[in-house]
């Protein structure tokens, strides 16, 4: 069960002060109900109006929602919010490979990925800049040293009671392998997002040359046709629709 605390700041925070009503209970509904452990959340309006009793109140308009929640979450698909800065918050900022709850984050980002949110670490990455990852070569180091510290002392029970934590690692190197995330890649995408403050917020990763595809499987006119119908050429070679 997701337990979750409420920051008795945010009421002292200006840009919590200055949202509607309705729109500072949708924030601790989102918060506490429905975003996941990266902090990721898929909006029902119709339910959220329903279960924070705002139905009649709060507008069934989703850009003017997102218009509204703006300061503290940020619109990155059609029902899709991540909250700003949410694992700087809850989870103190640096994330541990053989921890249970932080591999929990691992594991909701792998799970989004599934369901289609293929740039999902960089969209973690930017909102939460403060947040660092162990390394895997760290964690296993870790896990070694203090393998080895319990097994001098002979307790059997402590020693399987450890077993645990070697689970969690491998849940989390898989997880992250999925994610094409590792201790090489992972520096260089955290320091690619700290360099972005000229890049377009609505096209985040966008290859700086759109005349032509990058993929040797994508012709110069389905390129092009992409880009009439709206969409951008990502970095990658892949095509995305602008966030909105």
């Amino acid at each position: 069960m997701k337990k979750r605390f409420f920051d008795r700041d945010s009421w002292k925070n200006k840009s919590f002060r200055d949202m509607k009503g309705w729109a500072q209970l949708l924030d601790i509904y989102m918060y506490f109900d429905v975003a996941d452990f990266a902090g990721i959340a898929e909006l029902d309006l119709h339910l959220a109006s329903y279960n924070i009793k705002m139905l009649g109140f709060m507008p069934d308009d989703m850009n003017e929602i997102a218009k509204e929640l703006e300061p503290r979450w940020a619109r990155i698909g059609e029902c899709l919010f991540i909250k700003k800065n949410f694992l700087d918050e809850t989870q103190a900022g640096t994330l541990l490979p053989t921890n249970p709850p932080h591999v929990c984050v691992f594991k909701d980002m792998h799970e989004r990925w599934k369901q289609g949110l293929e740039d999902v670490v960089r969209i973690v990455l930017h909102y939460n800049p403060s947040t660092r990852f162990q390394s895997l070569a760290d964690a296993e180091r870790e896990i070694n040293e203090a393998e080895r510290r319990i097994e001098a002392t002979g307790n059997r029970d402590r020693l399987n009671g450890f077993k645990g934590r070697r689970k969690t690692l491998d849940d989390a190197r898989r997880y992250l392998s999925v994610l094409a995330v590792g201790d090489h890649t992972l520096p260089i995408m955290i320091e690619a997002e700290s360099h972005k403050e000229n890049e377009d917020p609505k096209r985040p990763s966008m290859h700086p040359d759109q005349s032509k595809p990058m993929q040797a499987g994508v012709t110069q006119a389905k390129h092009e046709e992409a880009i009439r119908q709206g969409y951008y050429m990502l970095k990658n070679g892949q095509y995305s629709k602008p966030l909105l």
